[in-house]
């Protein structure tokens, strides 16, 4: 609330930093189920932000069905545009692979 008190207030955006818990393994080689607990997966998704986010939306009326479905299938092409993009790019070179990682640039490495 403080964020959006500050951004109505014209003082400017906010960071706001969050911890959610991932659903699937961290890759398609790993298998989650040999060291994460079924029961640690289902809290995770009962405390899922924007599960709680869209039942709070539509408890109040602000987000009815028909639009909650046309968000997620267009957020799912979206993320299918970019994943397509991405694929289809070149592999970027190495020559400024230290620039903006480091403050200074490389030469301060």
């Amino acid at each position: 609330m403080e964020a959006a008190a500050r951004a109505r207030s014209g003082q400017g955006p906010t960071l706001v930093e969050t911890m959610v818990d991932r659903y699937l393994p961290h890759t398609s080689d790993d298998d989650d189920r040999k060291y994460r607990p079924r029961e640690e997966l289902e809290e995770a998704r009962r405390r899922d932000p924007v599960k709680i986010l869209g039942e709070k939306l539509s408890s109040i009326g602000v987000l009815d069905t028909t639009t909650d479905e046309y968000l997620k299938s267009d957020s799912r092409r979206m993320v299918d545009e970019a994943t397509e993009l991405t694929e289809q790019a070149s592999y970027p070179g190495t020559d400024g692979f230290f620039d903006h990682v480091y403050a200074g640039g490389p030469s301060s490495v």
